[in-house]
């Protein structure tokens, strides 16, 4: 399978959608992890002048790709059937839009849906904005709608977090740099089952919100399986 090669004055974000496109036509077989993997280590090499990537390693290098890679968001729950007393959880407003995960690595910033498409393009203001947010690298969990993003949860920030408890987490996002292009859910925190239900009723009542994520306080970020 030919491996596409960059232009010149091409930018590391255009080669990339670029080559995933070019690759998914040639190798429709091939998995988009795979893909991803393959164009950003042809990408690196090209550019530091060693040899262009061989398609049989690109197994053991996909996972090092991980951070500009598809990540399968985790699937939102909107009700807890059986609520421990007395034990925190997390209430955050599920808005109407796109499920989509921000990747930031070095100066390239990569915003795709749940269905995995590429939507960079379609959202300028929005990537400028992520751009200036931290000068680290991270992937954001959120929606898109309206021409912004609305960040729900962080499950990479200089290294991976998912494993973090959820409130530790939410530090995390407070140190990022929203604006009004990129903006922060505020997530409500209630204790019982009276308290999750009125809290709920009042996120539903918002505009804009289509349902009410709830999840224990100290909860994991769990990745989703393809």
């Amino acid at each position: 399978m030919p491996i596409p090669k960059p232009r010149d004055k091409e930018t590391e974000r255009e080669f990339i959608t670029r080559c995933v496109s070019q690759l998914a036509k040639e190798d429709p077989d091939n998995s988009n992890k795979q893909r991803v993997a393959i164009c950003f280590e042809t990408w690196r090499k090209s550019k530091s002048g060693g040899e262009m990537y061989d398609t049989e390693s690109a197994k053991d290098d996909a996972s090092r790709m991980k951070l500009m890679n598809y990540v399968k968001p985790t699937k939102l729950v909107d009700y807890v059937s059986q609520i421990p007393t007395n034990e925190p959880y997390a209430l955050s407003k599920k808005y109407k839009g796109i499920r989509a995960t921000l990747h930031k690595k070095g100066n390239e910033v990569m915003i795709l849906s749940e269905s995995e498409q590429n939507l960079t393009s379609q959202y300028d203001k929005v990537v400028h904005d992520v751009m200036l947010m931290y000068d680290g690298d991270f992937i954001l969990d959120g929606f898109l709608l309206d021409d912004k993003a609305h960040i729900l949860d962080v499950i990479y920030f200089d290294r991976d977090v998912a494993d973090v408890e959820w409130f530790k987490r939410q530090r995390i996002l407070n140190k990022l740099r929203y604006s009004y292009n990129v903006r922060a859910i505020k997530p409500l925190v209630a204790k019982t089952e009276k308290e999750i239900t009125q809290l709920a009723e009042l996120l539903m009542s918002l505009p804009d919100c289509e349902g009410c994520i709830i999840h224990p306080y100290d909860s994991q970020y769990k990745l989703e399986k393809d």
